[in-house]
């Protein structure tokens, strides 16, 4: 396992400092008062949350001034060199939970915006033309999975249910029990409509009144 190398985050020297493993810890400090009373602070691992985009960011706080600060640019800021002063911190794989060092490069705002996306258009487009059946040679053996809106219509094909996890944050158990028939759904769209999971190889072969069907079904809001 890499070692954990802990470096003082810029700002806030003596208050706080990140791992290249991408963990925020405060350290023990003392807080003299105008009083004569002093007060031991210990240090502890900083509670990580998330925000509406999927990023991940800390909150520090020093004196009565609190700065919420996202992970991915404190990680650039202390253990990727940017010899040109660009201003963006980019993922490479577009996946904003994936902060390894590895995944994080700096960039100018206009390379980051024609980035953006391009893996999710590349899939698209593959997703398009697989399910025209324009990859003849394709292994259906591979198992590959596709998400489904509550009216049984194709959203995305995923290369496997680890995939889905990383990309969704759905647990690959629970998209295992859709697929083995043992739970109707998992996930839900911004409206409250739960998506559905089948293997590729079995949604090519629904005709659209079997379709309609499985939405006539499974038509909810909850899943069960």
């Amino acid at each position: 396992m890499e070692e954990e190398i802990w470096k003082d985050i810029k700002g806030y020297e003596g208050y706080y400092q990140i791992s290249n493993r991408g963990i925020v810890r405060s350290l023990d400090r003392k807080i003299e008062y105008s009083d004569g009373r002093t007060r031991i602070y210990k240090g502890k691992i900083i509670k990580q949350l998330k925000n509406n985009n999927g990023y991940l960011y800390v909150r520090l706080s020093k004196g009565s001034v609190k700065y919420g600060a996202f992970l991915h640019k404190l990680i650039a800021i202390a253990f990727i060199p940017n010899p040109n002063n660009y201003p963006i911190v980019n993922h490479k794989d577009e996946n904003p939970l994936n902060n390894s060092i590895k995944n994080l490069e700096w960039c100018t705002y206009k390379y980051n915006n024609a980035y953006n996306n391009l893996i999710q258009r590349r899939t698209d487009t593959f997703n398009r033309k697989l399910v025209a059946g324009e990859y003849p040679s394709l292994n259906i053996k591979c198992q590959k999975i596709v998400q489904l809106n509550y009216k049984y219509e194709l959203i995305k094909v995923w290369n496997s249910s680890m995939d889905i996890e990383r990309g969704t944050g759905i647990k690959s158990g629970n998209i295992s029990l859709c697929l083995h028939k043992k739970r109707k759904s998992m996930g839900k769209d911004k409206d409250g409509n739960y998506y559905h999971w089948m293997y590729y190889d079995e949604y090519v072969k629904l005709s659209d009144k079997e379709k309609e069907e499985l939405h006539n079904k499974y038509c909810v809001k909850e899943a069960s």
